[in-house]
């Protein structure tokens, strides 16, 4: 507000007024009616506003490791109402020189921390902390109160960013690859269990199996020597193992792909089936009693 000459004022709620006397400064005068005692003498300066305001500061400046940042910063401030005179006549741009004041903080604060700790919480509020207390100090001789600096953003440049996004998706892709990897070895563990606990049941079915093989071939023998008197036992045993013969011929010619199988049909040929037969049982059992022997 400029040079006032009427001698009734209305000053409002947030608002004090500057009275000057032959242009000295006289007093102030807080909300509500004023009326200048002498028109002539007496003059309205202007009124200063003690509503809380908040200036935002833009800075550039660089991180101690050597990235640079835009940096918002928000001041809060106020008139000192005992001060009114030094807020009034010793700033003359207020807003600028609050700028300057608090490039200089910032500038010389930021550099104390890396681009990572900027981001931490407890870094900006140091950084708050410290523009807060400089500005408190010389403000303070100006008339005015700092309520409080915030730190509402860090910027790093494009490419910075774009770099620490690359960085960050490449440690993704090797956790999600680190992930998979296990997996896939979970399921290959798995299966190769899966398997040795298949093949251990089929051992016990193929163990059974000649078991009861076996089991027939001794009830089949002693019925044969019961049917027939005279019957030896490896007589009884030929004609079950040539039976089976047949039956396995049999068997593989009716499958389907069954190719052409060639097989002696003489007569001596199935005395020479029975005792190969029987030597490969001989050789099996020579075997056995072999390794227990020496294992033991």
């Amino acid at each position: 507000m400029g040079l006032s000459f009427s001698c009734c004022h209305s000053i409002r709620n947030d608002e004090i007024a500057i009275v000057s006397k032959f242009g000295k400064f006289a007093y102030t005068q807080s909300a509500g009616l004023m009326i200048l005692p002498l028109p002539c003498m007496c003059v309205l300066e202007g009124t200063l506003s003690t509503r809380v305001r908040q200036l935002p500061v833009k800075v550039e400046t660089k991180t101690k490791d050597n990235v640079f940042v835009d940096a918002q910063i928000d001041i809060q401030y106020v008139v000192d109402e005992n001060r009114a005179y030094e807020a009034f006549y010793r700033l003359s741009s207020l807003e600028q020189q609050l700028n300057s004041y608090v490039f200089d903080v910032v500038r010389s604060a930021v550099p104390k921390h890396t681009l990572d700790d900027l981001y931490l919480h407890a870094a900006k509020d140091m950084i708050a902390d410290e523009v807060r207390k400089n500005l408190t100090q010389t403000m303070g001789t100006f008339g005015y109160l700092i309520i409080k600096t915030l730190v509402t953003d860090i910027t790093p440049a494009q490419k910075v960013r774009v770099a620490m996004n690359d960085i960050e998706t490449s440690k993704r892709n090797r956790l999600a690859a680190t992930e998979r990897a296990d997996a896939e070895k979970v399921m290959v563990v798995k299966r190769a269990e899966a398997d040795a606990v298949s093949k251990y049941h089929q051992g016990e079915g193929i163990a059974r199996q000649r078991k009861a093989i076996i089991d027939g071939m001794k009830s089949s023998v002693g019925a044969f020597q019961e049917a027939i008197e005279g019957m030896r036992s490896r007589d009884v045993l030929e004609l079950v193992l040539i039976t089976q013969y047949f039956d396995t011929l049999k068997e593989i010619g009716g499958s389907h792909g069954a190719k052409t199988i060639f097989v002696n049909s003489g007569a001596g040929s199935v005395s020479g089936i029975s005792s190969e037969v029987r030597n490969a049982f001989l050789q099996a059992s020579y075997g056995k009693d072999s390794q227990v022997m020496a294992t033991t």
